[in-house]
């Protein structure tokens, strides 16, 4: 079966309708993840300095109190961020992910004799049945797609 045979074709053309796209914004996403958790660092190195210099009197209560909001809601905003992006990019992995072990699952199935119930169940997650149509001879038509498990529709 081509499975066997071309393995890593077939696992890349199930990822490449949107490879390109996936690995500019997984770069992306990289360096905003890196770019926060830089910042981050900054601002808590900022907090140690700026209460050093309030102890040491260098700042004054209602400056440390201002600056003190202004980390705290920057700070906040990026653990949001860091959160959001590392959500996205363990997304874009699990994809990956899935990918692969439908292949791992077509590939115990490659020399089927038989379609059965049980190997439907497992290699297929949903058949959408469309509502028909008449084609150009005047048949009715049905349109179905084929959800397979961990990859989607394939087209």
């Amino acid at each position: 079966m081509a499975v066997k045979e071309n393995e890593d074709a077939i696992l890349e053309r199930l990822l490449q309708s949107s490879e390109k796209q996936r690995r500019t914004e997984n770069a992306r996403d990289e360096k905003e993840l890196k770019r926060a958790q830089k910042r981050r660092q900054e601002l808590n190195n900022l907090f140690a300095k700026m209460y050093e210099d309030r102890v040491k009197g260098l700042l004054d209560e209602e400056n440390y109190s201002m600056l003190s909001v202004k980390y705290r809601t920057e700070q906040q905003q990026l653990d949001e961020t860091m959160k959001t992006v590392s959500a996205r990019l363990e997304d874009a992995k699990a994809e990956t992910d899935d990918a692969k072990q439908w292949i791992d699952l077509i590939q115990k199935y490659s020399a089927i004799d038989e379609l059965t119930a049980p190997l439907l169940n497992e290699l297929i997650e949903k058949i959408a049945v469309h509502q028909w149509r008449k084609d150009e001879n005047g048949k009715k038509v049905w349109d179905i797609e084929i959800y397979y498990r961990f990859v989607g529709k394939i087209d």
